[in-house]
This record gives C-alpha cells, structure tokens and sequence, in this order.
C-alpha cells in the first residue's frame, strides 16, 4: 500500500485556473473602480473650474457677482458681454479655449486681460428685461436688467454645460 502525500498534477492545474479566474474578476472591479474614480475626478475639476468662473473663488470675483455689481450692458453680443461697472468697462470673451475678462478702468484706454477659465470651447450671453414679472429677451443694450451665461466646457472628450443668470444692478 502506497501512502501518497502531495497533489497531483491535474489537482494543480484546477487549483491555478480557479485562481487566474478569481484574481482576474478581482482586477477587473479594481480598475473599473480606478477608472471611475479618475473620471469623476475629471468632471469635478472641471465643473470647479465653470462654477469659479461663474460665482468667484476666494479673493477673485465671479462673473455672476460682477454682473450685480455693473450697471448695465455696453452692447449686446451673443459670444461676448460688455458691461459697465463702478469701476469701469468690463467685458467678457472667449479666445483660444479660454474665457478672459477685460477690465477698463474708468479714466484709462488700457484694458487688463487675464484668463477666467480654460477648456472652454464656447460661451453664450442671452439678455433679457424684466419688467412687473414678465421676462422677455431684450431688443436693446439699453433696457437690459438680466443676463443668462452659458459656457460650454470641453475635456477629455467630455461635453459640459453650465448655465446660470444674474440681474443688474439698475
């Protein structure tokens, strides 16, 4: 009688194809997990970046606050807002995937730009009046109270939409 201590080949095999299969679904969870952790990531940034653009970060003044602060609307433009403010002529615009803001200080021609956000690939001003409660689109610079932003946010192949409005001060 032979006394048999060990496995055989074929309990060897069973055991490592049941690994293989365990250990790759495992890996599977583990990077499908990491993938979404890097997406949501992603889209967290650059839904910071719109809304810093939008309501201001820390000591930078948002856009949305800076149209409450202005007392009107230069010119109307679909792609670009042009107020005047306490302080002078501020205008939003964007330019190379970026949207810049140029202030104009009141007794001066020089305007200061700098960069609001980035990665955005089109921004979109709609103005409206608003009068007794009844909101229609304005036809004039001039009797505009409201104002709708909207910019479009592309990165990493990810479409995002950022809506909001503010009134004006007037």
């Amino acid at each position: 009688m032979m006394n048999k201590k060990g496995v055989t080949l074929i309990e060897l095999i069973v055991s490592v194809a049941i690994f293989t299969i365990i250990a790759s679904g495992l890996w599977r969870m583990v990077r499908g997990g990491t993938r979404t952790f890097v997406r949501a990531r992603q889209q967290s940034e650059v839904i910071d970046s719109g809304e810093r653009a939008l309501r201001g970060f820390q000591q930078q003044q948002g856009m949305l606050k800076e149209i409450r602060r202005c007392s009107g609307v230069k010119n109307m433009q679909a792609d670009t807002l042009s107020m005047t403010g306490p302080a002078g002529s501020v205008t939003y615009f964007l330019q190379s995937n970026r949207l810049m803001k140029a202030v104009t200080p009141v007794m001066s021609v020089t305007a200061t730009t700098m960069t609001v956000a980035g990665d955005v690939t089109a921004v979109g001003f709609r103005y409206f009046v608003i009068n007794t409660g009844l909101v229609s689109v304005a036809t004039s610079a001039v009797t505009v109270n409201s104002v709708e932003v909207r910019l479009h946010i592309k990165k990493n192949e990810t479409d995002y939409d950022l809506v909001s409005s503010a009134r004006f001060r007037n």
